[in-house]
């Protein structure tokens, strides 16, 4: 939750018009990655996942018995 001070800044920041507009600009350039952010982000979670699975994988001992 925002204290009483944030609010009122908040409310001064939209009161001024260069800022509201900053604030709109901001949103609405980051509302939609680029093809080469979303191409950046399939290749973390490929990396992410391929290391998960070699983790699996992996042999955590060898004399298990039931």
């Amino acid at each position: 939750m925002l204290n009483s001070n944030e609010k009122k800044e908040m409310l001064r920041d939209a009161a001024n018009p260069r800022r509201r507009e900053a604030f709109r600009n901001t949103k609405d350039a980051s509302a939609l990655p680029t093809f080469d952010d979303y191409l950046r982000f399939l290749d973390k979670v490929h990396a992410a996942f391929t290391h998960a699975a070699r983790d699996v994988q992996k042999s955590h001992g060898t004399d298990f018995k039931l």
